[in-house]
């Protein structure tokens, strides 16, 4: 419910916040209640909740989220790379950093820095799709609909790392499956 609760405060305040570019980083501010740790620390699924309450911002701001609920688009993740630096510790109050990384004619990859007194806490890079129904919606169609600025089209090196882990896993996965 708290984490519900997280996302629809998200929704809200981002409709009061100053409208971005795709080219824009959105910074999120929240703090680590009890319902988020097990033990002293915060519980990898209310990151994952901090994370996309930092999407919601930046869709929102960019006018993207508007035009998805109109077009009934919606945004499912394909995968998502996350590495865990040092924890979060209970009432500490952190900053999620959201941007568009990199588009091409299939995916979007969004990066999250959630950071803490100018410490790096999570890093995570979400490739996901934009879809109606069952079919895929072209990015063409998206830059059409939106004035979201540039979109970013040099794929960063990180993006390819991330590929072929996944390749390899998919690989090694298949191989063991049956």
């Amino acid at each position: 419910m708290f984490r519900l609760l997280r996302l629809v405060t998200a929704l809200v305040h981002a409709m009061f916040r100053k409208k971005i570019t795709l080219e824009d980083e959105a910074v999120t501010t929240f703090r680590v209640w009890p319902t988020d740790v097990d033990a002293s620390i915060m519980n990898h699924a209310p990151i994952m909740t901090a994370m996309e309450a930092g999407r919601v911002d930046y869709m929102v701001r960019t006018g993207f989220f508007t035009t998805a609920i109109k077009q009934q688009w919606y945004f499912p993740i394909a995968s998502m790379s996350v590495q865990f630096v040092r924890p979060l510790k209970l009432f500490q109050k952190a900053e999620v950093k959201t941007k568009v990384l990199f588009i091409d004619d299939k995916w979007i990859f969004t990066q999250h820095s959630i950071e803490s007194k100018g410490k790096c806490h999570v890093d995570a890079i979400v490739k996901s799709v934009v879809k109606k129904g069952r079919d895929r919606v072209a990015y063409s169609e998206i830059v059409d609909r939106l004035s979201i600025g540039k979109i970013p089209t040099n794929r960063p090196e990180i993006i390819s790392h991330i590929e072929s882990e996944k390749a390899i896993f998919e690989a090694h996965f298949s191989r063991n499956a049956g």
